[in-house]
């Protein structure tokens, strides 16, 4: 073992460590005792290239929101590179000359700080820039799966065309795993011993080889407990003030276990009080109330451990959003055949018209596939060659590029087993409602007309639920009772070649409205009835705020009251009015208001019912304040 894979391993280890001390199976939220920080892998540049830092993977104590610093530690003499907005997560500079940046971040939160570097080495005019290697996350399995890694994300500062060389580093004793195809984008390996596979990549631009990459991949045997693995959607760039709507969906567990969610911010703009609708449900929402970036954690729970937890940032603008690029899936393909490209649903938040900018990051040797159009929406390419194309894509909004994407199409000169796609893997909806299915995005490589068999394998006790037909390509059901719906589809080709089957899981959940008090440390979700009383000594007119958020049903506020045994207070509820609806999916904000008491001591009294839609009776809302001393203005 080189000297190079042995460090690597040491520092996956370090970081395997860290990542099960913070996700312990006492709990869902991230806990980490300390705040640790981490400005991100080293990159390779061009010179005169603007680059894009990375502190997302830091965290704080017992998951306390953070904050960035990052600094220019040390840069080529002569250089004039500063660090543009160096308190977000995402900061850039430009690497104005040839040579080595270093730059550090502090993360801080309330208990303590933390400290981290990267470097960024930028090449010159006629240098070769050594491309980056990225082997993909690590995966948790159960013995006998078939492994699909991951190194599409690998990346070349001058746009050369990469090679891949994959080696099996370390595997369990005994185990004959062997890889498929040690210079394809995806390889993949059976995973047959139960225990740990390490997997490294070198990849080669044609002139320069990167550094080695690692990933792990853990299996667990037929009696063993795989920890689950968590996703947390793609990035997203908004308009300041939009309702975000994250996506844990992706989110999965080897055993096939009913995961529980937790999601928390890490860190948020200055003076945001944006609050999760529910931090325990597949697709949260808030509201993006300040511009800046928002940064979140997902982990999920299979009932008996804790994942690793995933990030993702949505960024908000106040003008100009970044666009986002989607490519479309992964798909395999007959060798021969031409291939239509699909960029058509990336997606501008300010509705901007979009460029597109198509390349290959690799392809297969020998191969002389090339696009039909690197500016169109849906260029066309042959795979001319059995391998991985590997096809790299960037849109662009008038303003500003997107972040690159990309997409791998394998070509396969056999008749290839189709792929069924049942749609999101897991979803939550209200009971009563109509569950439409989807497996329209199934695919076959060979082009083939599919057949549908859906099984609706598990159901709540007293469900009736039936779909409305088992070969259709999206059939349907009505979620009768509160529970879980497992939902199977398998598909098949012409050549009655079976899929896998793939499940989707559909929670069905009463129709609630949820109450919580903001707080500047974040939210508290309460529950009601809500009954509280609090001795204060106000500083503003505003003693506390509330938010409501409707999920399934209506609900109308009714019998607004606020009472004061003192003449000398004016008490009022704002942001509440006697009939408003707050309609489902949506939620509001209301103030609980008080003048100055001028050295008095006043009793106010608020409340107010909620009644959802239909019911004969509603929840109250109860609050007692005592209020002494002089407000400070």
């Amino acid at each position: 073992m080189s000297k190079r894979v042995s460090t690597l391993l040491m520092a996956l280890f370090a970081v395997t460590l860290f990542g099960l001390a913070g996700c312990g199976g006492g709990g869902n939220a991230p806990n980490n005792k300390t705040t640790a920080a981490v400005a991100g892998l080293a990159q390779n540049v061009v010179a005169g290239s603007v680059v894009a830092l990375d502190g997302s993977r830091s965290t704080g104590a017992d998951g306390n929101l953070i904050t960035y610093k990052w600094v220019m530690v040390a840069k080529p003499a002569g250089s004039a590179a500063v660090i543009v907005n160096p308190a977000d997560v995402n900061p850039t500079f430009t690497a104005d000359l040839p040579g080595q940046y270093t730059l550090g971040l502090t993360v801080s939160d309330a208990k303590s700080t933390s400290y981290s570097e990267l470097t960024v080495t930028a090449a010159g005019p006629g240098v070769n820039a050594v491309p980056v290697a990225q082997a993909g996350t690590a995966q948790s399995v159960k013995i006998g799966t078939f492994v699909t890694l991951d190194g599409s994300a690998s990346s070349d500062a001058n746009g050369d065309l990469l090679t891949y060389r994959w080696a099996l580093t370390s595997v369990p004793t005994g185990s004959g795993a062997v890889l498929s195809d040690a210079t394809a984008a995806l390889p993949s390996f059976i995973a047959d011993i139960s225990g740990m596979y390490v997997v490294s990549l070198v990849i080669s631009d044609g002139t320069s080889t990167s550094d080695t990459a690692v990933v792990t991949v853990t299996a667990s045997g037929e009696n063993q407990n795989a920890k689950p693995t968590a996703n947390a959607g793609s990035a997203q760039s908004v308009i300041r003030g939009a309702l975000v709507a994250l996506n844990g969906s992706g989110s999965s567990d080897a055993n096939g276990d009913p995961l529980k969610y937790s999601w928390s911010f890490t860190s948020k703009p200055a003076g945001s009080s944006a609050a999760l609708s529910s931090a325990a449900v597949v697709s949260p929402t808030f509201r993006a109330d300040v511009a800046g970036p928002y940064v979140l954690n997902l982990v999920v729970n299979d009932g008996e451990t804790n994942s690793t937890a995933a990030v993702v940032t949505i960024t908000a603008s106040n003008s100009n959003a970044a666009p986002v690029a989607y490519a479309g899936f992964n798909r395999t393909v007959v060798t021969g055949t031409q291939v239509m490209l699909d960029g058509s649903t990336s997606s501008d938040a300010n509705n901007d018209k979009l460029t597109y900018n198509w390349a290959f990051s690799s392809k297969p040797v020998g191969s002389t596939g090339n696009l039909t159009s690197t500016t169109g929406a849906r260029p066309l390419f042959t795979a001319d060659v059995s391998g991985d194309y590997v096809v790299r894509l960037v849109v662009n909004d008038g303003t500003v590029d997107s972040a690159a994407i990309t997409v791998t199409i394998t070509a396969s000169p056999f008749d290839t087993t189709p792929v069924a796609n049942a749609g999101s893997a897991a979803r939550s909806v209200t009971v009563g409602k109509v569950v439409k299915l989807d497996g329209s995005n199934s695919d076959d490589a060979d082009g083939s007309l599919l057949t549908y068999s859906w099984e609706l394998t598990t159901h709540p006790p007293g469900s009736a639920a039936q779909l409305s037909s088992t070969t259709a390509p999206g059939p349907s059901f009505t979620a009768d009772e509160v529970g879980e719906y497992r939902v199977t589809l398998t598909v098949s080709d012409l050549h009655n070649v079976r899929s896998l089957p793939v499940t989707v899981v559909i929670t069905a959940v009463a129709p609630y409205l949820e109450l919580s008090r903001v707080a500047y440390y974040g939210d508290d979700i309460l529950a009601l009835p809500y009954s509280q009383s609090d001795v204060l000594t106000p500083a503003t007119t505003t003693l506390a705020s509330f938010k409501l958020a409707a999920f399934g049903a209506d609900y109308t506020v009714s019998n607004i009251a606020v009472n004061s045994a003192s003449p000398v207070i004016t008490a009022s509820i704002s942001g509440l009015s006697n009939g408003q609806t707050i309609t489902a999916g949506d939620q509001v904000r209301f103030y609980l208001m008080a003048s100055p008491v001028n050295g008095a001591t006043a009793l106010v009294d608020y409340s107010f019912t909620v009644t959802e839609a239909g019911a004969a009776s509603g929840k109250t809302f109860v609050y007692h304040a005592s209020l002494t001393g002089p407000l400070v203005h």
